[in-house]
C-alpha cells in the first residue's frame, strides 16, 4: 500500500489533479487528442488566446490598419509592454528589462556590455557543457573583444578557476541536458567576490522558478520567450541589465530602435537613456504580439505554486520510470527536485529509437545526442495524469526497443 491508501500511480495522479490550484489553466492550451506533449522546455504549447490574438493582429492591425497600427495598434509600445509582463517573473523592475531579437544576439550584447566593466581583466569563462549557441557566441565575442576564453566543466571547477584575470562568467542556470540547476545567488556572490561580472542564461528557468534577480544582485541575464513562456517558435528574447550598471554600459549593436529619438532619423547615434538602448532593429510584431498575449496568463499566478507543481510532476514521472526495475532507462536528472529544472532526462543505449516509439504512440519528448531522452513539463498545460500516462508509455517504448535489440 502507498501512503494514504493510494495503491497505483494513476490514483496518486488523480488525487494530485483534484487538488491542483493550477489545474484550471490546462484548458487554456491547445491539446492534440491522444497526445501528451512533454517538450515544453524546447517549444512551449499554444494557448487559445494567442491563436485568437494573432488572427486579430494579422487580419485587422496588419490587414486593414497597415502602417497606422504602429500607433493605433500600439505596436510602438509593444516591446515595453511585453517586458513589463516578464519583469515580475524575473523579480525585477520594468525599467531593467527589454524584449527584442534572439537569445544569441542578446547574449552577445550583454557580453560586450559586461566587457565595458572589465577593469583590466582579460578572461571570459564559460561552461563547456553550456548550450552550444552560448559557447559559439562567447567564442565569437571573445575573438572580437580580444579576450581569452576559458572553459570549465563543473560549478566547483568554476569557483577554483576564478582569479584576478576573470572579467566575465557566462552561466546557464539549468543544464539543458540533465536539468541540474545552479544556485544563482551563491554563485553570483562568488563571482563578485573575485571581481568578475556574471551573465545568466535563464532560457530553461523563467516561468518554472521564482526569481529575484535584483535582490540577488545579478548583473545581467538573458532568456528566450518560446520555452516555458509559451511565446511561440522563435519568440523574441528578453535581456536584463542591473539598474546599477545600466547607465554605464552601451549596446555594441546600436540600431535605430535603440536611439534616443529613433524617428528623428539623425545620422548621429545617441543611445536611449534607459533599457531601450539595448534594442537594435525594428521589432518583429507578429512574434512579439504572440509572446505578449502568452504572458497574460501569468498575471494572477503564484510562482511558488508553479514551482511546487514542477517539482511534484517531474518527481512523479521519475518515480513511475524508477518503478520498473528491469528498464535500461537511467535517470541523469538530480534526485533532489529543488535542484532540478522542469525536465527529466534519461540515458538509454537506443535513445533515438525509444523517442521515435514514444512519439508514434502519442508522447512527445526529444533526444539529446548521443543517448539522452528528455521530457519537459510545461506546468500550466499538463495534468499529473498526463505525466503518469507518458512515463508508462516511455517504459513500454524502452522495453520494446530493448527486446528488439
Amino acid at each position: 500500500m502507498r501512503e494514504g491508501g493510494i495503491t497505483t500511480f494513476e490514483e496518486r495522479a488523480a488525487a494530485l489533479d483534484a487538488a491542483d490550484p493550477l489545474g484550471a489553466y490546462v484548458d487554456r492550451f491547445v491539446r492534440k487528442p491522444g497526445c501528451v506533449y512533454l517538450d515544453g522546455n524546447s517549444l512551449g504549447p499554444l494557448q487559445h488566446a494567442v491563436q485568437a490574438r494573432l488572427k486579430t493582429v494579422i487580419a485587422d492591425e496588419w490587414g486593414t490598419g497597415l502602417i497606422t497600427s504602429w500607433k493605433e495598434g500600439c505596436w510602438l509600445d509593444l516591446p515595453s509592454q511585453t517586458a513589463s509582463r516578464i519583469a515580475p517573473l524575473l523579480g525585477v523592475s520594468d525599467a531593467s528589462v527589454t524584449v527584442c531579437d534572439s537569445t544569441s544576439v542578446n547574449l552577445f550584447k550583454l557580453i560586450a556590455a559586461a566587457w565595458q566593466h572589465r577593469e583590466g581583466r582579460a578572461d571570459i569563462l564559460v561552461e563547456s557543457t553550456n548550450f552550444p549557441t552560448d559557447l559559439y557566441i562567447a567564442s565569437g565575442a571573445a575573438a572580437l573583444l580580444g579576450a581569452s576564453l576559458r572553459q570549465f566543466d563543473t560549478a566547483d571547477e568554476l569557483l577554483s578557476s576564478l582569479d584576478a584575470s576573470t572579467a566575465i562568467v557566462v552561466l546557464t542556470h539549468v543544464d539543458f541536458r540533465t536539468g541540474a540547476a545552479l544556485d544563482i545567488p551563491s554563485v553570483t556572490e562568488e563571482v563578485h567576490a573575485r571581481g568578475g561580472r556574471v551573465i545568466w542564461d535563464l532560457s530553461h528557468t523563467t516561468g518554472v522558478f521564482p526569481l529575484a534577480l535584483e535582490e540577488w544582485n545579478v548583473d545581467f541575464a538573458v532568456g528566450c520567450g518560446y520555452k516555458f513562456l509559451n511565446g511561440g517558435p522563435g519568440a523574441p528574447s528578453y535581456l536584463y541589465c542591473s539598474p546599477q550598471l545600466l547607465p554605464t554600459v552601451e549596446n555594441a549593436l546600436p540600431g535605430w530602435w535603440g536611439h534616443a529619438a529613433p524617428f528623428a532619423m539623425s545620422p548621429h547615434y545617441e543611445s536611449h537613456p534607459d533599457i531601450l538602448r539595448f534594442q537594435t532593429g525594428t521589432p518583429s510584431i507578429l512574434s512579439l504580439a504572440a509572446l505578449h498575449e502568452a504572458l497574460a496568463i501569468w498575471n494572477d499566478i503564484d510562482l511558488d505554486a508553479v514551482r511546487q507543481k514542477v517539482e511534484t510532476i517531474s518527481s512523479l514521472f521519475i518515480d513511475v520510470v524508477a518503478s520498473e526495475a528491469t528498464t535500461l532507462l537511467q535517470c541523469i536528472s538530480p534526485a533532489d527536485p529543488s535542484t532540478r529544472g522542469s525536465h527529466a532526462a534519461f540515458r538509454h543505449p537506443r535513445a533515438a529509437q525509444v523517442m521515435a516509439t514514444c512519439i508514434a504512440t502519442g508522447v512527445i519528448g526529444d533526444v539529446r545526442p548521443p543517448d539522452i531522452v528528455r521530457f519537459g513539463f510545461a506546468p500550466l498545460a499538463l495534468t499529473y495524469s498526463d505525466a503518469v500516462h507518458a512515463a508508462k508509455t516511455l517504459l513500454a517504448a524502452a522495453a520494446s526497443c530493448t527486446a528488439g535489440a
